[in-house]
């Protein structure tokens, strides 16, 4: 596939960066990922525009201007597509260590995949999440960092036969999931936790938000304890490859999955990409 890397768009199997890079040494660095609908990349305004904010939280500068970072996209997209949806990993690290090497400069890549396809049951029959005590470092960076803790989370929880982790704070206060946000409905309201430094505020849960809200949906962020989840009706996860996924049981806890809530979103969802691709596609 094509990437870009160094400066230029390259043909590689194995995109490489220096093992002097501060972002493999250290942890140094930001990312954020975007998927395309057919050759259309996705939200590309609201991705760039929350990676531009985190950078500058981060005291990252980026190397090109974000208009120069869509024509890269869009020319990936162009160079990669073949009939399956796409997914680019832009990363921004602090560069080579000036111990071990001379070069210098922040180090900005993009990787490009095929997006990930998930089982069609998970949106059929839901998934099973499990949670953990051990929250996430300075997760609203989303920092290369800030994912030791989560992924080894992430793989116990499958060791255990669920397939994602649900983590909460030292209050017990629900947080966000591996690399997804959270949503449950109680008392037929739509719920989802308040954004903090301890969780990111996803493009998609912020897109799912806006379509609740013009559907005079009842919508509130604020703090979600775990000891709710017994009164939850319905519960889902929302991130850019898995869209709306419904949550069949959380820990012991088993949930309607999906439930007329969520299917009604999932539906909103679908419609909001379809009205995109007619939208965006040339004329």
């Amino acid at each position: 596939m094509f990437h870009y890397l160094e400066g230029k768009i390259i043909k590689t199997k194995e995109p490489k960066i220096s093992a002097f890079d501060l972002g493999f040494l250290r942890g140094y660095g930001i990312f954020d990922y975007i998927r395309t609908y057919g050759p259309l990349p996705f939200l590309l305004k609201e991705h760039l525009s929350s990676f531009l904010k985190r950078a500058k939280l981060s005291e990252l500068k980026i190397p090109l201007s974000l208009s120069k970072i869509k024509k890269i996209i869009f020319e990936l997209s162009k160079k990669n597509y073949q009939g399956k949806d796409l997914g680019f990993r832009i990363i921004l690290t602090a560069g080579p260590d000036a111990l071990y090497s001379q070069k210098k400069g922040n180090s900005f890549l993009i990787l490009t995949n095929n997006i990930q396809e998930y089982p069609l049951s998970f949106y059929q029959k839901g998934i099973k999440i499990i949670s953990s005590p051990k929250e996430r470092s300075i997760a609203s960076l989303k920092s290369l960092s800030s994912y030791f803790v989560s992924f080894k989370e992430y793989l116990r929880a499958q060791k255990k036969n669920f397939n994602d982790v649900l983590f909460l704070d030292k209050d017990k206060k629900i947080l966000e999931c591996f690399t997804s946000n959270f949503f449950a409905v109680k008392n037929k309201e739509l719920i989802t936790p308040k954004i903090n430094e301890k969780i990111f505020a996803g493009t998609t849960r912020n897109l799912v938000l806006k379509i609740a809200k013009e559907n005079n949906l009842k919508v509130k962020e604020r703090n979600i304890f775990f000891n709710e989840i017994k009164n939850f009706s319905e519960a889902f996860l929302t991130s850019t490859s898995k869209e709306i996924m419904p949550v069949s049981q959380i820990d012991r806890f088993k949930l309607k999955a999906p439930g007329p809530l969520t299917l009604f979103l999932m539906k909103l969802f679908r419609n909001y990409v379809e009205k995109f691709k007619i939208s965006a596609s040339p004329r």
